[in-house]
């Protein structure tokens, strides 16, 4: 197996040069590289599978028959073990105790069953032995339950399927020469390629690979290996709390074992024998003391295992949350996000009362002011060469401006709607779809809209009349604030060097017919590079045509940091990443193991243990959209680096992986918070909010869905009246959200009295009537009737609990009281 795991490592030596160096990654200061991932699986499959076929071969070849054993053993005796090998081989590796009914059958297997073991199996040693000492008198009562070997009956399938499965696929003990023989030259074989290897890679690299290999494996022998046990014991036995048991040994199923056990059957019947006289009894406790000591064993167990995860779970938290922290890096987003809006596109939010801001986009009413802003404002400011400011070097364009038209369909069947009498008021009948009936122009046409092109758009490709997709443009779809537009559209370059001819490009567009009634979006799409903050900042504005005739500007800044090489990444991120990904894979094992125990229904009915489930789903979408991101961040940079700044670079995808993966991240994080709850239910205080919650849940829960029928008639009525002339009510979930501030003090109270004197008062006082007056003290009651009830609880447990804790955590300190130290210490 060792030169097998040496042929595979030469098979693949030298490769992991091959690949880009934009593939590594780092984890908690270790570079991992996609090739060598590639060749560990590849070893492995190759490796293991040499490695059971070894095993299989081994492994099913029968032992070799021996006369040794069987000469020491009488006729009797072999034909016993000749007719009930099968039954006392497996009842030997899986001791069984089954409750059976008394009979004069039972006592004559159980009879049996200890003439061949040495033991008594049966229930009827009531007062066998009365034993008399200068101590004590030991009396041996009769168990509650009756208790014996069952082998027939009980356990016949078990024994059966095993007996099977340790039959099949065996093969005649002389195989077991035929695998040395193929073994001698599988080796020969290997120790032949090695060489050639060897002789092909040169004495230096040679030289190299040896130190390497015989490094990696005694490192792993040495460090990694203890270690893995150690981890599994940690888990398997304090964790999971798994304990020893005969039943987890193989069955024992050669004649030859067999022949052993009975033949030192006479020495195991001394041994226990021995044992059974040398027990030393104490008198046992009465009914009060050992209640007593039962509930103080049971608060040891409880404490133990509450400071165990509590430990633990501050680990995993503490982590988590410095992954986000360090993944989010707020105030630098927030500052460069204001420098783009002030410098770039001339906004500047307003900073007190005195202040009113600046805003360009705000006076655009009319076609002609988008054409002024972009030519004399915008691409001014984003010109590498016109920025007009002090640090020309604080950000660079990558790639040039792009421009982006989504239209609808042009149909003059949409009129047909209309009533008789109002078309024929007009001689003409043109009607335009608005972007929410699903009507986008996907056709390409020839340098004008009224020439449809019939054949393969690429022959176009340059033109600002084919449509290209959202697949062809990598873009993501995008919401503006009167509809929602996919990524697709026709679409023009602006010059990133030469602003003049920039420029002449939008007077080209705003001279044709490229903009006309169907049009219902204008997007200004570009993205910034901020080297000494290493942030990509990406701006798109929109101009939103509206059916209503209204121009409507819209803008969009992101700015996030894209972490590939690592090379600005700090340690103690990168420790914290992995860290909560071994704490992550830790809980799911724990808790598929405690799901498993309890059984799913029961499992997932604990709101603590559905928060625990939804906590671990949100780390690994965290670490698939982490992921994510940085394939459409390489995209984007293939692309950069594939045509420079010829071409515009879209980095949408890769910002809108950002934002759900700073939404997943910060998710995690505030649960993580919000579940130390759970870890803190020792305390008395918590646990007289949650059973306050228990105790009102139902109550609760009812009056909650009679609160929501009020505020959503509420809602909709106050969208039907307030609706077309009040910003707040405009569609029933704004209507919902301005209720929602009516409950927590802060009333629309000037805008609906503007709106309709007599509707607006009247519907004030109802609203507020219902919501503060009623809902809101309703809820309080129920809330001070479920924490009196909790009061009157008793948290006797808990409080002995967090006792418990205090003293050992006193005691590891060497801050318990002097006795108590003085009695430890004579203990040890």
């Amino acid at each position: 197996m060792l030169q097998t795991l040496m042929i595979t490592n030469l098979m693949f030596f030298g490769l992991q040069d091959v690949d880009d160096a934009r593939q590594f990654t780092t984890i908690l200061g270790f570079t991992i590289h996609l090739t060598r991932i590639l060749i560990m699986i590849q070893t492995s499959v190759i490796f293991t599978t040499i490695g059971v076929i070894v095993a299989f071969l081994f492994n099913r070849a029968a032992p070799k028959p021996s006369k040794e054993i069987e000469d020491e053993l009488t006729e009797e005796e072999k034909e016993l073990v000749q007719t009930n090998i099968e039954r006392i081989v497996f009842n030997t590796a899986h001791p069984v105790n089954i409750e059976r009914k008394h009979s004069e059958h039972n006592k004559t297997q159980q009879l049996r069953n200890t003439s061949l073991f040495g033991m008594w199996f049966g229930s009827n040693e009531s007062s066998l032995r009365e034993k008399t000492t200068s101590q004590s008198t030991l009396h041996l009562d009769e168990s509650p339950k009756n208790f014996f070997l069952d082998i027939e009956a009980a356990e016949s399938e078990i024994e059966q399927s095993h007996i099977d499965l340790l039959n099949c696929f065996q093969l005649p003990w002389w195989f077991i020469y035929i695998t040395w023989i193929l073994l001698t030259l599988y080796n020969v074989f290997l120790a032949y390629y090695i060489m050639l290897y060897g002789l092909s890679l040169g004495y230096e690299k040679s030289v190299d690979w040896t130190i390497g290999f015989l490094t990696s494996v005694l490192t792993d022998v040495i460090i990694f290996q203890p270690v893995k046990v150690v981890l599994i014991a940690f888990i398997v036995i304090l964790v999971l709390k798994q304990k020893y048991s005969l039943r987890d040994q193989a069955p024992i199923a050669k004649h030859k074992e067999c022949l052993e056990l009975l033949f030192h059957s006479q020495t195991i019947r001394k041994k226990i024998g021995l044992k059974r006289t040398n027990v030393v009894y104490q008198i046992p406790l009465n009914a009060t003391d050992f209640k007593e000591v039962l509930e103080r064993l049971k608060v040891e167990s409880l404490a133990r295992e509450m400071m165990r995860d509590f430990v633990l779970y501050i680990i995993f938290m503490f982590c988590i949350l410095l992954v986000v922290y360090g993944n989010l890096d707020v105030f630098t987003r927030y500052q460069q996000i204001q420098y783009t809006q002030n410098v770039y596109l001339g906004i500047r939010e307003s900073r007190g009362e005195n202040d009113e801001g600046v805003n360009f986009l705000a006076d655009i009413k009319e076609h002609s002011q988008i054409w002024d802003y972009l030519k004399e404002v915008l691409l001014v400011r984003i010109a590498p060469n016109e920025k007009g400011n002090n640090l020309p070097e604080s950000s660079y364009l990558l790639g040039p401006a792009r421009f982006r038209q989504a239209r609808v369909v042009p149909d003059s069947g949409v009129c047909n709607d209309l009533p008789e009498t109002i078309r024929t008021i007009y001689n003409t009948e043109f009607c335009i779809y608005s972007m929410d009936y699903g009507k986008e122009e996907t056709r390409s046409y020839v340098h004008t809209w009224e020439t449809l092109y019939e054949g393969d758009a690429e022959d176009l490709e340059e033109s600002s009349y084919v449509y290209k997709s959202a697949e062809q443009l990598r873009t993501a779809s995008f919401t503006g604030q009167h509809g929602t537009y996919s990524g697709g559209g026709f679409v023009v370059n602006m010059s990133r060097e030469d602003l003049k001819l920039a420029q002449q490009t939008l007077q080209n567009i705003q001279d044709s017919d490229w903009l006309d009634q169907h049009t219902r979006c204008i997007f200004v799409e570009f993205t910034l590079y901020n080297p000494s903050s290493d942030l990509f900042t990406n701006v798109i504005l929109a101009f939103e045509f509206d059916v209503t005739g209204g121009i409507f500007p819209y803008y969009s800044v992101s700015a996030a940091r894209f972490y590939l090489t690592n090379a600005r990444k700090d340690n103690w991120l990168q420790i914290a990443e992995g860290i909560t990904a071994i704490c992550a894979v830790f809980y799911t094992v724990l808790e598929v193991y405690i799901a498993i125990d309890k059984g799913i229904t029961n499992y997932l009915t604990n709101f603590w243990n559905c928060l625990e489930v939804f906590v671990l789903l949100l780390s690994y979408i965290v670490g698939i959209l982490y992921l994510a991101r940085q394939v459409a961040y390489l995209q984007a940079i293939d692309t950069f680096n594939l045509f420079g700044h010829a071409r515009f670079i879209d980095f949408q995808t890769v910002f809108y992986r950002t934002f759900l993966f700073n939404t997943s991240i910060s998710a995690l994080g505030a649960l993580a918070i919000f579940k130390m709850l759970k870890v803190l239910t020792f305390n008395p205080f918590l646990v007289t909010y949650t059973k306050t919650m228990e105790t009102i849940q139902s109550g609760f829960i009812a009056f909650t869905g009679i609160s929501a029928i009020y505020l959503l008639a509420f809602a909709f009525s106050g969208m039907l009246i307030f609706g077309p002339y009040v910003f707040g009510y405009m569609s029933l979930d704004r209507a919902l959200f301005n209720l929602l501030f009516f409950i927590l003090g802060e009333a629309d109270y000037d805008n609906i009295i503007a709106d309709n004197i007599v509707l607006g008062p009247t519907y004030f006082l109802i609203v507020m009537l219902v919501t503060q007056y009623i809902i809101m003290n309703f809820y309080v009651a129920i809330l001070r009737e479920g924490l009196e009830l909790a009061r009157y609880m008793s948290f006797e447990k808990e409080n002995a609990t967090i006792k418990y804790m205090f003293r050992v955590l006193l005691l590891s300190l060497g801050m318990a009281p002097q006795n108590i130290r003085r009695a430890l210490s004579d203990f040890l």
